[in-house]
Protein backbone atom coordinates (compact mmCIF):
# COMPACT_ATOMS: atom_id res chain seq x y z
CA UNK A 1 0.00 0.00 0.00
CA UNK A 2 1.58 3.51 -0.96
CA UNK A 3 2.43 6.16 2.03
CA UNK A 4 -0.07 9.03 2.10
CA UNK A 5 1.07 11.94 -0.37
CA UNK A 6 2.24 15.38 1.92
CA UNK A 7 0.54 18.16 2.08
CA UNK A 8 0.92 20.40 -1.42
CA UNK A 9 2.65 23.43 -0.83
CA UNK A 10 1.44 26.34 -2.06
CA UNK A 11 3.72 27.56 -5.52
CA UNK A 12 3.78 31.87 -5.15
CA UNK A 13 4.95 31.71 -9.15
CA UNK A 14 1.50 29.81 -9.63
CA UNK A 15 -1.45 31.52 -11.01
CA UNK A 16 -3.77 29.50 -8.80
CA UNK A 17 -5.16 30.61 -5.26
CA UNK A 18 -3.38 29.47 -2.43
CA UNK A 19 -4.97 26.21 -0.68
CA UNK A 20 -7.42 27.66 1.89
CA UNK A 21 -6.18 27.75 5.70
CA UNK A 22 -6.92 25.12 8.07
CA UNK A 23 -9.87 25.91 10.60
CA UNK A 24 -7.87 26.13 13.27
CA UNK A 25 -5.08 28.57 11.69
CA UNK A 26 -4.01 31.59 14.61
CA UNK A 27 -3.92 34.14 11.30
CA UNK A 28 -6.93 34.88 12.91
CA UNK A 29 -8.80 35.49 16.59
CA UNK A 30 -11.42 36.60 17.95
CA UNK A 31 -11.47 39.95 18.87
CA UNK A 32 -9.51 41.18 15.41
CA UNK A 33 -10.92 44.29 14.12
CA UNK A 34 -12.51 43.58 10.65
CA UNK A 35 -13.39 46.08 7.86
CA UNK A 36 -16.30 45.25 5.49
CA UNK A 37 -17.10 47.59 2.78
CA UNK A 38 -20.22 48.33 1.24
CA UNK A 39 -21.75 46.86 4.70
CA UNK A 40 -25.31 47.88 3.73
CA UNK A 41 -25.25 45.05 0.47
CA UNK A 42 -26.34 41.05 0.40
CA UNK A 43 -23.59 39.97 0.98
CA UNK A 44 -21.30 42.08 3.79
CA UNK A 45 -24.68 41.78 5.73
CA UNK A 46 -23.96 37.94 5.91
CA UNK A 47 -19.99 38.57 6.26
CA UNK A 48 -21.02 41.10 8.76
CA UNK A 49 -23.26 38.49 10.68
CA UNK A 50 -20.81 35.99 9.95
CA UNK A 51 -18.07 38.12 11.56
CA UNK A 52 -19.59 38.94 14.90
CA UNK A 53 -20.73 35.62 15.33
CA UNK A 54 -17.01 34.37 15.43
CA UNK A 55 -16.48 37.11 17.91
CA UNK A 56 -14.76 39.30 15.97
CA UNK A 57 -15.13 43.45 16.44
CA UNK A 58 -16.47 44.73 12.76
CA UNK A 59 -16.04 48.25 11.40
CA UNK A 60 -19.14 48.63 8.33
CA UNK A 61 -18.48 51.63 5.46
CA UNK A 62 -21.56 53.26 3.89
CA UNK A 63 -21.79 55.85 1.11
CA UNK A 64 -23.77 58.05 3.58
CA UNK A 65 -24.48 57.49 7.12
CA UNK A 66 -27.39 59.65 6.92
CA UNK A 67 -29.41 57.01 4.50
CA UNK A 68 -31.67 56.39 6.65
CA UNK A 69 -33.37 53.91 4.97
CA UNK A 70 -29.93 51.74 4.54
CA UNK A 71 -28.19 52.31 7.68
CA UNK A 72 -31.05 52.22 10.44
CA UNK A 73 -31.69 48.34 9.40
CA UNK A 74 -28.15 47.68 10.03
CA UNK A 75 -27.93 49.20 12.79
CA UNK A 76 -30.86 47.68 14.33
CA UNK A 77 -29.57 43.97 13.26
CA UNK A 78 -25.98 44.69 14.24
CA UNK A 79 -26.05 46.98 17.24
CA UNK A 80 -22.53 46.03 18.06
CA UNK A 81 -21.39 47.08 14.11
CA UNK A 82 -19.17 50.67 13.97
CA UNK A 83 -20.23 52.36 10.89
CA UNK A 84 -18.13 54.84 9.18
CA UNK A 85 -18.88 56.64 5.60
CA UNK A 86 -16.88 56.01 2.78
CA UNK A 87 -16.58 56.25 -0.90
CA UNK A 88 -14.76 54.41 -3.09
CA UNK A 89 -14.61 57.32 -5.38
CA UNK A 90 -13.36 59.78 -2.89
CA UNK A 91 -9.30 59.05 -1.95
CA UNK A 92 -8.62 58.50 1.66
CA UNK A 93 -12.57 58.08 2.47
CA UNK A 94 -11.38 54.85 3.85
CA UNK A 95 -8.63 55.68 5.94
CA UNK A 96 -10.47 56.38 9.62
CA UNK A 97 -12.23 53.02 9.25
CA UNK A 98 -9.02 51.00 8.70
CA UNK A 99 -6.85 52.41 10.99
CA UNK A 100 -6.24 49.53 13.19
CA UNK A 101 -7.82 46.73 11.37
CA UNK A 102 -6.03 43.25 10.44
CA UNK A 103 -8.15 42.58 7.98
CA UNK A 104 -10.61 43.99 5.26
CA UNK A 105 -13.58 41.83 3.51
CA UNK A 106 -13.56 44.10 0.16
CA UNK A 107 -17.75 43.84 -0.76
CA UNK A 108 -18.56 47.21 -1.84
CA UNK A 109 -18.62 47.79 -5.63
CA UNK A 110 -19.23 51.51 -7.68
CA UNK A 111 -22.23 50.69 -9.67
CA UNK A 112 -24.72 53.63 -10.43
CA UNK A 113 -27.94 52.12 -11.26
CA UNK A 114 -29.57 54.88 -12.61
CA UNK A 115 -30.87 55.78 -16.02
CA UNK A 116 -30.69 58.28 -18.47
CA UNK A 117 -33.62 60.03 -19.56
CA UNK A 118 -33.51 57.91 -23.07
CA UNK A 119 -34.34 61.97 -24.87
CA UNK A 120 -31.26 63.40 -22.59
Amino acid sequence: KPAPAAPAQHDPSSSLPPPPMPPNSTLAQPGDVVAVTGATGFLASHVIAELLQQGFKVRGTVRRLNDSEKVDPLRRLFPQLELYEADLMDDGSFEECFRGCRFVVHTACPFDLSVAPANA
